[in-house]
């Protein structure tokens, strides 16, 4: 005899091994849990059938109302005037930074200490103006 291959093939062999009738209760317990082990297995093994209905998705789209798109839409054209403000004060604040800068350069030789703030006050300055450069970019377009 081959090997099995599922559950329910090794099942099947023992039954016609045996020589049980398909309506006939089993004899002992253990061979009713057996057959019941093998019963889940088998539902187990079974792959599913998944089906989707035509025109699914058509009817999703078609539930969604057409006022959300609105809203995002009106949410975006909101944030241009913020835009704006944050641009005219990142530009404010690169002025500050650059004044406070020339302030500080004729302290820079004494003593460490305004060496190294006017180095962490130059990269803000480069990370400000790095970033006004990229918005004004990106309002443009």
């Amino acid at each position: 005899m081959s090997e099995p291959v599922t559950a329910f093939e090794d099942w099947r062999q023992r039954k016609e091994r045996t020589g049980s009738r398909e309506g006939a209760r089993p004899a002992a317990p253990e061979e009713a849990e057996g057959v019941l082990d093998l019963r889940i297995v088998q539902a187990l093994e079974r792959a599913p059938e998944v089906r989707i209905p035509e025109h699914f998705a058509a009817r999703v789209a078609a539930s969604v109302p057409a006022r959300t798109v609105r809203l995002r839409q009106a949410r975006l054209a909101a944030r241009a005037p913020v835009r704006r403000v944050a641009y005219a004060m990142a530009v404010v604040c690169l002025v500050a930074v650059a004044a406070s800068m020339v302030a500080l350069a004729r302290h820079s030789g004494q003593r460490v200490f305004y060496q190294v703030l006017e180095c962490v006050l130059a990269f803000q300055f480069c990370i400000v103006a790095a970033w006004v450069a990229r918005s004004r970019g990106a309002s443009a377009k």
